[in-house]
């Protein structure tokens, strides 16, 4: 899988419109990047790790990694007038590399999510890249990724530790987080 090899590789807001149930377990502060690790009030379940700069154009750049180790970008602004749940084609490239079409979903009034493939190669160029493009409808966007290769790196390392710790609670306070945790058996 993706993430096995960004794990080789590895050796911080606005955090993707977090509902009222998400509550910050940990910080992440890398340079312009802030965030950190997120679980479910309701479950107690860790959620994501995520950190967003923000930029002189108004706009703020969020990278989530989530639970089942998938990833995202986000970006908001305040100016923006979205409908939730809205789709928009996106296309991104960092650097001159090839350019990868995405789509935008409306998440908030001013923010979009878009989900990235699990793909090494682009994640490698996220943290080695020094600009990312993002060309809407209206639109091209240019973020510098300075500091993204510690950044995201501190993300997926997040991502991986709180996602072992934080398993979503079991009546069986004796088995294993992964089973059943409904067992009749307390010592399974």
């Amino acid at each position: 899988m993706w993430y096995r090899s960004i794990a080789a590789a590895c050796m911080g807001s606005l955090i993707f419109a977090l509902p009222a149930s998400a509550e910050q377990i940990s910080e992440i502060t890398i340079g312009n990047w802030n965030g950190g690790a997120y679980t479910h009030t309701q479950t107690g379940e860790f959620s994501h790790c995520a950190a967003s700069a923000s930029y002189k154009s108004g706009i703020t750049l969020v990278f989530s990694i989530n639970r089942d180790m998938t990833w995202a970008l986000g970006l908001a602004n305040d100016n923006w007038k979205l409908t939730e749940g809205d789709t928009y084609p996106v296309e991104y490239r960092v650097d001159r590399s090839k350019a990868y079409e995405g789509t935008a979903t409306a998440i908030a009034p001013n923010q979009v999510k878009v989900l990235l493939p699990g793909d090494d190669n682009l994640f490698n160029r996220f943290r080695r890249g020094n600009m990312l493009t993002v060309v809407a409808a209206n639109q091209t966007m240019r973020f510098s990724l300075k500091q993204t290769s510690r950044m995201l790196s501190s993300l997926f390392n997040c991502a991986r530790h709180w996602r072992e710790r934080y398993s979503k609670p079991t009546d069986n306070p004796f088995g294993s987080s992964n089973g059943s945790g409904g067992s009749d058996n307390p010592f399974q």
